[in-house]
């Protein structure tokens, strides 16, 4: 797997020793095959395909490096590179993407219209700067900002323009029954598993035995190839059972990993930097995550499918009952549309660290349109006590599968694994709240990889 950095001088400075400066400051074990794009030399290209396959990262870059197997961008200036990788219109091409096209004195960039793949800017005076992770940009003394999801940004030394080239509108809930959405949830959700299905390589899963986990394990069991269920957590941990469970209904193998209570301490640091974020929600998902994909790995897998995005799309956080109708649907467009921040870029970083193709078949967009056209009330029942996600449960059982394993309750990944219970067990012991520790953490990290020069991992 590879990153993108790409630099454009704002005054014509030769901006290759700053890039070189920043890789050797911010180069790990664990970040491979760096790919360095600058403004200006890149003379060896090749002609872009007419449109991304959705098996594919789909990251882009020049030269001759692939990101696998995927486009090269042509450093031609002239050629027009959206309209080549059709993504003005992105619901006629559902792979996600993070483009950067270099020209002479030009960079243009663009994100896809959920933001799956991580995508940042950093600018000041004499220097812009875009990498698909905030690291190097803060290593040449940039902030980094988010590219927003379906944007696209043209760079000239002159100046910046940013427009939305695609976009989400909230649809109208379709007035449908809940028997007839079922139906058609398990034909979309069929055809986009199905779409994400490589061509080679092996598949592994993230899996609890949960709700979400348990309905994409089904249907990749339908595509007739070998997965990689994978479940991990603290020795503790009560959730095995319900994992070997369900993978014993569906009839798959489960590769279970269970790691004692210090594995989260001598986990945090890696996970602090691969991630790139100190928020304890996103560093307790991240390791958890970063046990998995390297499991996966492990196993020889080269793409990891994930449920990320089902809690957002079909109402699965506590938070959305007992409020208005009107006010969940608004809420749950929202989550919808920030999850690349809560979400994505996290899962994305830590997979990539590994080498994995991350394929999150709940971010598809034909998916999300849907999801949110169904009504609230198939999605949230009117006894808080009940299991929310009424649609996906609804139609777990119509697939067959048992109501022990399709009403299971949710438990958010951070606390089922119980790495949750662990980073407040170490906050604790250093006298301070779990949020100031792990900001304390990761500005020591911060400090130690980008201005001293360790080569830790």
């Amino acid at each position: 797997m590879s990153h993108i950095v790409a630099l454009l001088s704002r005054v014509n400075e030769n901006v290759t020793p700053i890039l070189l400066s920043a890789m050797r400051k911010t180069l790990c074990a664990h970040e491979k095959n760096i790919s360095i794009l600058i403004s200006s030399g890149v003379t060896k290209y090749k002609e872009l395909p007419k449109k991304l396959e959705h098996s594919s990262i789909a990251l882009a870059m020049t030269g001759e490096h692939l990101v696998n197997n995927t486009a090269i961008l042509s450093s031609t200036p002239k050629q027009d590179l959206f309209n080549n990788f059709e993504i003005s219109n992105h619901r006629n091409n559902n792979a996600p993407y993070s483009v950067v096209q270099i020209g002479v004195e030009s960079l243009t960039v663009a994100r896809d219209i959920m933001g799956t793949i991580p995508l940042y800017l950093g600018k000041n005076q004499t220097l812009y700067a875009i990498s698909t992770h905030m690291k190097y940009l803060w290593a040449i003394g940039l902030d980094a900002k988010s590219v927003l999801p379906g944007n696209l940004i043209e760079i000239s030394t002159i100046n910046m323009n940013q427009k939305q080239i695609s976009t989400i509108s909230q649809p109208t809930q379709k007035n449908e029954s809940i028997t007839n959405n079922v139906k058609t949830l398990n034909k979309l959700l069929q055809k986009v598993v199905k779409s994400m299905m490589p061509k080679d390589g092996k598949v592994a899963l993230g899996f609890s035995g949960g709700i979400d986990s348990t309905l994409l394990a089904y249907y990749l069991k339908q595509e007739e190839i070998d997965i990689s269920l994978i479940c991990v957590g603290l020795e503790n941990s009560s959730e095995f059972k319900a994992a070997e469970k369900a993978a014993q209904t569906l009839d798959l193998p489960l590769n279970i990993y269970k790691y004692p209570p210090s594995a989260v301490k001598d986990n945090l640091k890696r996970v602090l930097w691969i991630i790139e974020d100190y928020n304890p929600v996103n560093v307790g998902i991240g390791i958890s995550l970063d046990w998995a994909a390297s499991r996966a790995r492990e196993l020889r897998n080269d793409y990891f499918f994930s449920g990320g995005g089902a809690d957002e799309l079909f109402g699965g956080y506590h938070r959305y009952l007992g409020k208005p109708t009107e006010i969940v649907q608004s809420m749950i467009f929202n989550d919808v549309l920030n999850s690349y921040i809560v979400n994505y870029e996290r899962d994305y970083k830590v997979c990539q660290n590994e080498g994995l193709n991350l394929q999150i078949p709940f971010a598809d967009i034909r998916l999300i349109e849907y999801g949110l056209s169904i009504p609230i009330s198939q999605k949230l029942p009117e006894n808080p006590s009940e299991p929310r996600k009424i649609i996906l449960r609804m139609l777990a059982k119509k697939l067959g599968i048992p109501d022990g394993i399709s009403n299971k309750p949710k438990k958010a990944f951070q606390y089922s694994t119980g790495v949750n219970k662990e980073l407040l067990k170490i906050a604790k012991k250093n006298g301070i709240r779990l949020s100031d520790y792990l900001k304390t953490r990761f500005n020591e990290i911060k400090k130690e990889r980008l201005f001293e020069g360790s080569d830790d991992p």
